[in-house]
């Protein structure tokens, strides 16, 4: 029998996701409100328009999860995952999709103190046993201009990798063989920390400089806020790797920041479509966590600290 895919999170990502594995497997969006199915258009890389109806289930279901894409923001998916703890069983694959670093921590230390999972049967049954939890990146591009509305605004690839020792065990072949049959080109990572590291300095030099100076990804390159604390920032971001583990020089950082912003150019990223829709962002997760890390490690952040006020301030948000 062909496992059902849910997803939690219905934004850009999510239903990008669910309008391509759609075509080749049962997929399930998993809502807060109780509703019989999600209908949305879905404009694909090439321009084409198809209308998608992907069914619904509310958190309250007590459906038991096979393969759950989590595609929340960052500040929600805790929370979003405490109310499908129900749910959840030793079989159960988790897929976290990320924006920052934060979260991923804070899912794995939930996850970790097994007192959450000591009533429910099933776990109980298999020693304590937990969900299999793998992080994924991706590099799709995926724009959401209105809730009836997801455009595919680039291809990408995406990477999945095991977070804990019960994925290690599972293994992600069948996720990656689904991912791949509905075109998204799907690697397994080795060491998926090194990649999700490596997409925060991205995100750390792109979306913050996007939200304060209101303008798309390319244009950052020009603006004078960017241009005086790309250096220091850099800097900062080589301090906090060494100290994580995955050492990389400023000036190659420097250079996949630019290399990324110029050839996304155009994108509007989440952070400023957050800001315009008065909407809280992901930035604690993003420059606030690289500040705490780097504190937590003697290491001065300054530039990355004064990014992440700005756009706290901008969004009316305190730092979580």
């Amino acid at each position: 029998m062909t496992p059902t895919i849910h997803i939690l999170g219905a934004g850009s990502i999510g239903g990008l996701f669910a309008a391509r594995l759609c075509h080749h497997f049962p997929v399930t969006f998993v809502t807060r409100q109780q509703e019989e199915h999600r209908k949305f258009r879905f404009t694909d890389s090439s321009g084409q328009n198809t209308p998608i109806t992907i069914s619904c289930e509310p958190h309250h279901s007590n459906t038991p999860l096979e393969h759950l894409l989590v595609t929340t923001k960052s500040y929600d998916t805790l929370n979003a995952l405490q109310s499908l703890v129900h749910r959840l069983t030793p079989k159960t694959h988790i897929y976290l999709f990320q924006n920052g670093l934060g979260s991923y921590f804070q899912i794995l230390e939930y996850f970790q103190n097994l007192e959450h999972f000591q009533n429910l049967e099933h776990f109980q049954k298999l020693n304590g046993a937990t969900p299999s939890l793998y992080a994924a990146s991706t590099t799709e591009g995926a724009n959401r201009p209105s809730p009836g509305q997801v455009i595919h605004a680039g291809d990408g690839q995406t990477w999945i990798g095991s977070l804990n020792e019960a994925a290690k065990s599972a293994g992600c072949e069948s996720i990656i063989t689904m991912f791949r049959q509905a075109g998204f080109h799907t690697e397994a990572s080795p060491d998926i920390w090194e990649i999700l590291w490596r997409k925060l300095t991205v995100n750390c030099g792109i979306n913050p400089y996007t939200a304060i100076c209101q303008c798309p990804n390319g244009d950052i390159l020009q603006q004078p806020l960017f241009q005086n604390t790309i250096d220091s920032l850099c800097h900062e971001l080589e301090s906090i790797l060494r100290v994580a583990g995955y050492p990389e020089d400023r000036e190659a950082i420097k250079a996949r920041i630019l290399s990324v912003a110029e050839a996304t150019k155009s994108n509007i990223s989440s952070m400023l479509q957050d800001i315009r829709n008065s909407k809280p962002t992901e930035i604690s997760a993003i420059n606030g966590f690289a500040t705490d890390y780097a504190h937590r490690h003697g290491i001065k952040a300054d530039t990355n600290e004064y990014l992440t006020q700005q756009v706290l301030t901008l969004s009316g948000q305190k730092n979580t």
